[in-house]
């Protein structure tokens, strides 16, 4: 089982990450996230869950603006050069 995450706000805790659901009327309370091997869950409403797939991407290339006339390129093998 996977340890729960907390945040802290004022003088009360949310928790945040929880164990997936294997159902989408699983116990949750609105705000709560999970996630497996296949999916990642938000609790939208209390005990309703909704999902979305996971796959895996390879970016081609980012650019950052460094300045005026420089950029920092991080392509999709995640070598950096500035130009």
């Amino acid at each position: 089982m996977r340890q729960n995450h907390y945040t802290h706000k004022k003088d009360w805790v949310v928790r945040l990450f929880v164990s997936a659901p294997d159902t989408p009327t699983d116990d949750c309370t609105e705000g709560n996230f999970a996630y497996d091997n296949n999916y990642f869950y938000v609790c939208i409403s209390d005990d309703e869950w909704e999902r979305t797939a996971l796959a895996s991407w390879t970016p081609t290339a980012l650019y950052l603006k460094i300045d005026a006339t420089h950029y920092l390129l991080i392509d999709g093998t995640h070598k950096l050069r500035i130009q």
